[in-house]
């Protein structure tokens, strides 16, 4: 008899096999369906030749062998069936394990993409960044040469400068100072504007990332 894979829980477990009702009729088989066991034979009137004795004896026998084989063919044929129904509900539940497998094997796979993605991303973030961090160093570096040029040259105005008359010296040293001033000025202007643009810039991509953290929390409690 074939059992479930689960044994019952408790009481009020009931299990139900419904594959079994391909094999056994619910109504009771009647006795016109029943192989012969035992042939009546005619009524004969008796000889006491032996020969004859023999032949009767022997033809009784050959009718309950063949009684006997047609039921023994019949319960073969039965346990055939219950074999092959058996096979065939085992093959279904390992197709079923299979699939589940696969599906499970498919929804890990498709997990890892999306972490690998994930990783990506940040990486080539994190990429970018040192990109940015790296123009800026050299931004500032470019900043401070051209500061120590400018300083060098004003210096060697001043020397020249010094050479010259005191008049000229005056209204020079007064021009140079307006337009350094007013270079200053211009120079910080810009400094000031390239400083609230780099901090729009931070804040834009702090709130990018504090969106991609929350999305990836959502998409993980999800």
């Amino acid at each position: 008899m074939w059992c479930p894979p689960t044994p019952p829980q408790d009481e009020n477990d009931i299990y139900v096999d419904e594959t079994l009702c391909f094999l056994y009729e619910p109504s009771v088989m009647c006795e016109t369906q029943l192989p012969q066991i035992y042939v009546k034979r005619e009524p004969r009137r008796m000889r006491l030749h032996a020969s004859h004795r023999k032949s009767f004896h022997f033809s009784s026998h050959i009718n309950m062998h063949a009684a006997s084989d047609t039921c023994n063919i019949r319960y073969m044929q039965h346990q055939i069936h219950a074999t092959s129904d058996t096979c065939n509900i085992i093959y279904m539940q390992l197709q079923i394990h299979a699939t589940s497998d696969t599906c499970n094997i498919r929804y890990m796979q498709h997990q890892i993409h999306a972490a690998s993605d994930t990783c990506n991303i940040r990486y080539m973030q994190h990429q970018i960044h040192a990109a940015s961090d790296t123009c800026s160093i050299r931004y500032m570096q470019h900043q401070i040469h051209a500061a120590s040029d400018t300083c060098n040259i004003r210096y060697m105005q001043h020397q020249i400068h010094a050479t010259s008359d005191t008049c000229n010296i005056i209204y020079m040293q007064l021009q140079i100072h307006a337009t350094s001033d007013t270079c200053n000025i211009r120079y910080m202007q810009h400094q000031i504007h390239a400083t609230s643009n780099t901090c729009s810039i931070r804040y834009m991509q702090h709130q990018i990332h504090a969106a991609l953290d929350t999305c990836n929390i959502r998409y993980m409690q999800h």
